[in-house]
């Protein structure tokens, strides 16, 4: 029997429950579903009950559920009873469920069973139920992540898919979304990668959101993220993944996507066609170092020969550069069009300022007029 909470309210995106006449999430603007009735709440999946509904995506239903012999709280994944009867769709979520089954790491969704309903036939693949926040969530509330912070979720992701690769299985569908957020063992960033072979259905109206789905026949996966050699349909690797991770790097770092076009098909296009927008060019108001830049455009590259080979090799370059970036911030936004003259600057006063503190006589004395200079040309700098 199907069970109702009342006034009870669901974020669909970030999965938090309100009460009352809340309307739309506070945090991300998005429509709540409603506590509205669903065949399976209430009811049981093998050994698992049915506590409430948490999502609905294209094919597929996420419930929260309890598996009762040792009251642990779980996430259910069933398969909509309209897609039993759609091949394409069942060998979609089979898929999953047999991928993820094969993938224990710390940064990966576990997951404990994967089983068929014997009343209904549907199959339903049950997982960590995880308390967090999805990256999308982060990149939309905050507008972008600071390096560091952004750098550590990357070292993460390319574990977690590096691990998926040495075991054959190429996600096709990464994206910030699919990218979890948790507070684990003190680290509130503690990284976990969600579904693998299978993508939701998001549409809210927008031009970006409508392209965030997985679609059906030879081209799978999101318009946004896709490399091109997915945008045409093409045999994919693991380099293909890779790509798609550039794409999240730089969304992440600026807050803007590389390509987004006026269609699904023009996105495409851009993705196998058009250059990498310089990030001085999409946010000229952001210092990024170089190091990082040119690791994101290399895994940006058309070409999957021009990209790292792996995401181990990925890792190394953001590994090289970790420690640099953490002693780097993102520089206060100077409008204007001189903007990158008084980049170089902002980065020698600190360390001329101390260095001329710590600095007797005549050489201190020389260093001080020496920063006394530079202000006085970045002045001028700015004022023209």
């Amino acid at each position: 029997m199907a069970t109702t909470v009342p006034d009870k309210k669901t974020c669909p995106e970030c999965r938090r429950e309100y009460a009352g006449d809340v309307v739309s999430c506070p945090q991300d603007k998005s429509l709540l579903m409603g506590a509205i009735s669903d065949p399976l709440v209430g009811t049981k999946l093998g050994k698992y009950e049915i506590l409430s509904i948490l999502g609905r995506g294209a094919v597929g239903n996420v419930y929260k559920g309890r598996q009762d012999e040792i009251d642990r709280i779980v996430a259910l994944k069933v398969l909509q009873s309209r897609h039993l009867s759609d091949a394409l769709s069942l060998k979609r979520f089979q898929r999953e469920g047999k991928a993820t089954c094969r993938l224990y790491h710390p940064h990966i969704i576990t997951v404990y069973d994967f089983n068929v309903q014997e009343e209904t036939g549907q199959p339903y693949i049950v997982m960590d139920y995880l308390k967090g926040v999805s990256l999308s969530e982060v990149i939309r509330t905050e507008e972008r992540v600071k390096v560091a912070r952004a750098i550590n979720i990357f070292l993460q992701c390319c574990e977690a898919l590096d691990h998926a690769h040495d075991q054959g299985i190429i996600h096709r569908d990464f994206k910030p979304s699919n990218i979890v957020l948790i507070d684990f063992d003190g680290d509130r960033d503690f990284v976990k990668v969600l579904d693998f072979g299978i993508a939701h259905l998001i549409n809210d109206g927008s031009r970006t959101t409508m392209q965030r789905l997985t679609g059906s026949g030879d081209v799978c996966g999101s318009p946004l993220y896709m490399s091109p050699e997915q945008c045409r349909g093409t045999e994919l690797d693991f380099r293909s993944d890779i790509y798609a991770m550039g794409v999240v790097m730089y969304e992440t770092i600026i807050g803007k996507l590389p390509f987004t076009g006026k269609t699904v098909m023009e996105t495409m296009r851009l993705h196998s066609e058009e250059p990498v927008p310089k990030f001085s060019t999409v946010r000229p108001d952001l210092y990024i170092p170089q190091q990082l830049e040119s690791i994101v455009r290399r895994a940006l590259a058309k070409h999957p020969a021009d990209r790292h080979q792996s995401m181990k090799e990925l890792a190394a370059e953001l590994n090289a550069i970790a420690p640099d970036v953490k002693r780097s911030s993102i520089l206060p936004a100077y409008q204007g069009k001189n903007f990158h003259k008084i980049q170089p600057y902002e980065q020698t006063f600190g360390s001329l300022i101390k260095l001329a503190k710590s600095s007797g006589g005549a050489t201190g004395f020389m260093l001080t007029q020496l920063v006394k200079a530079l202000k006085a040309i970045k002045r001028a700098v700015k004022r023209n």
